[in-house]
C-alpha cells in the first residue's frame, strides 16, 4: 500500500482516482480543472442535486490498491 501524500508536496495526475483525506474523512476522488483553469477536487459522487460532489480542503491523496486477482 502507498503512503499519504501531502497535496503540498506532490498532486496526482488530473483525472486519475486517488483516495483523498479531506474535512476529515477519507473519499474517492480525482484532480482536474475548474472554469477558471484552477486545480478542483472532484468526488467519484453524487450530491444530494445529482451533481459531482466538489471535494473541499483535500489535505493528502494515495494512489488506489490494486483490484484483488479473483481465483478461477
Amino acid at each position: 500500500m502507498s503512503e499519504w501524500v501531502s497535496v503540498k508536496d506532490r498532486l496526482p495526475e488530473y483525472g486519475e482516482y486517488v483516495l483523498v483525506f479531506t474535512e476529515g474523512r477519507i473519499a474517492i476522488g480525482c484532480l482536474g480543472e475548474d472554469g477558471y483553469g484552477r486545480n478542483k477536487w472532484k468526488s467519484d459522487g453524487f450530491d444530494e442535486w445529482g451533481d459531482v460532489e466538489t471535494l473541499r480542503d483535500v489535505t493528502h491523496w494515495m494512489s488506489l490498491p490494486d483490484e484483488p486477482e479473483c481465483g478461477a
